[in-house]
């Protein structure tokens, strides 16, 4: 099995998260927890994808955009197999 990883050592994805959770526009992101682990299948994909842009608009430079173009690019491979999932793993 091929595993992909994003890494985030200074803790940019989690640094997103705060800055759109609870308002609305993340339902599925908004679970993502920043110390424990957060499951994305492949049949949530679709709602992933539709939720970057919000986290996309949400960044201030272009180490927190190339972060989230590369969730995407996961996150649109996942529909091409039902076992694949993305996993968000904290502190």
């Amino acid at each position: 099995m091929a595993v992909d990883v994003v890494p985030d050592p200074d803790d940019v994805l989690a640094d997103l998260l705060a800055r759109v959770r609870g308002r609305g526009a993340t339902p599925l992101l908004d679970r993502a927890d920043p110390v424990g682990e957060f499951v994305v299948p492949a049949s949530r994909a679709p709602g992933l994808l539709a939720e970057l842009p919000h986290l996309a608009a949400a960044a201030r430079d272009a180490r927190e955009a190339d972060h989230v173009r590369h969730l995407a690019r996961l996150a649109r491979r996942c529909p091409s197999d039902s076992l694949m999932e993305i996993r968000f793993e904290g502190d």
